[in-house]
Formats: structure tokens, C-alpha cells, sequence
């Protein structure tokens, strides 16, 4: 077994102290034990080094934008991250994903931040419900424009708020058709999408070439 270059037996590093010695794989680690009452195994680099070392057994990695790890608790950490504006709502700082919510890394995983932000000031989600925004802004974490809905019922506040389509066709009765029975299409941009499939068609370019060539001259 591979011994340490140094005694770190009862030094604090962040909210970690020192407690003992162990061996993972012949390598030493050595057992810590968080301000939060959680027990963890770091090797000694990680606790040493100058920049990045492990402060915690996790309870305060929540990332900011630069991706360090210096707040001391979960609350204070996203506090730091939300800008309030004019509307109330909490607009988070953070990584934003592709469909518009803001994500944070949370005990070595990403979890949204609207249903992080409800449970810590809210409470627990009930199982069968998501988080819905009532004030419309995906980036918002208020606990006060938070609210736990059933999935149909956030899609029929999401279908109600989405008045056309994204090439600007309005979604009324003659022009919405439901595809596989839930999901709002429109009408005119199927209709353009089946011109462009059957103009791009191999047999369509055919037959146009046909007539080109048989045109009088």
C-alpha cells in the first residue's frame, strides 16, 4: 500500500475535517467528515491543492456561471445567482439549456432551478406534478410565480398562451389539427411542408425534366 506525503490527520479544509486514514485501490484517501454531518473519502490532492480543492462532501456545489463552489450554503449560493427585475420575477445568471430553463449542478447532478428554487422555499414537489411558471419566464426562480400543476394542466396553460406558429400563422379552429391526439399543429405550414416534399421529390424532378424537354420551341 502507498503511504501519504503528509499527515492531514485533524487539519479543516472548508467545512471538512480530517478524521482518518483509508485506502482505495492501495491509494490513500483519507475520511472526512462535513460541517453538515455527512462522512466522505477525498484523496489528499484534492483537499491540498491551490485552486478547486474540495471544501465539502458536496452540500455546496452549486455552480455559478465561473464555476467555482465559494458560497456556504445551497440558499445563498442561487441568491447570488438570480437578478430581480422590474416584473418580480427572479431571472436566473447561470448555464440556461437549449428549451429556455435554467439548470444548476447540485451534489454532482444538473437539476432545474425553478424546481430547485420551489423546494427549498416551498417545500417538497408532490409526486404526479410539475412546476409550472405562472408568470411566463423560463429563467424565473420566484417561489411566488411558482406553482405545482399537473402535466395536462401545464400544457393547456402553455397551449393557451401560444396564440400562432412560429412562421406566424394564427392557431385558429379551421387552421389546428392535433397530431398523435395532443400535440397542436398548423394547418398552413403542413400544407408548405407537403409543396416542398413533393416539388424535392426524385419522381416529381423527373416528370419536370420530361415536360421541360417535350416543351414546343
Amino acid at each position: 500500500m502507498s503511504k501519504p506525503e503528509s499527515d492531514l490527520h485533524g487539519r479543516k479544509f472548508g467545512r471538512l475535517s480530517v478524521v482518518g486514514l483509508s485506502h482505495v485501490a492501495d491509494m490513500p484517501y483519507w475520511r472526512c467528515l462535513c460541517e453538515c454531518g455527512r462522512a466522505c473519502t477525498v484523496g489528499a490532492s484534492s483537499l491540498i491543492r491551490r485552486s478547486r480543492s474540495t471544501k465539502s462532501c458536496g452540500c455546496l456545489s452549486v455552480r455559478n456561471p465561473k464555476g467555482n463552489f465559494g458560497a456556504r450554503t445551497i440558499e445563498e449560493a442561487l441568491r447570488g445567482l438570480f437578478k430581480v427585475s422590474d416584473s418580480g420575477c427572479w431571472e436566473w445568471r447561470g448555464f440556461v439549456a437549449l428549451h429556455g430553463y435554467g439548470t444548476a449542478s447540485l451534489l454532482g447532478r444538473k437539476c432545474y432551478v425553478h424546481r430547485l428554487s420551489y423546494m427549498l422555499h416551498v417545500g417538497p414537489i408532490p409526486d404526479g406534478l410539475v412546476i409550472d411558471h405562472t408568470c411566463r419566464n423560463k429563467v424565473c426562480g420566484n417561489p411566488a410565480h411558482l406553482e405545482a400543476v399537473t402535466p395536462a394542466e401545464n400544457n393547456r396553460r402553455a397551449l393557451a398562451d401560444k396564440t400562432h406558429c412560429i412562421h406566424g400563422h394564427e392557431y385558429t379552429l379551421e387552421n389546428t389539427y392535433l397530431w398523435n391526439g395532443r400535440n397542436r399543429r398548423c394547418r398552413a405550414c403542413a400544407r408548405e411542408r407537403g409543396r416542398r416534399s413533393r416539388e424535392e421529390s426524385p419522381a416529381c424532378q423527373r416528370l419536370e425534366r420530361l415536360i421541360g424537354h417535350r416543351k414546343p420551341a
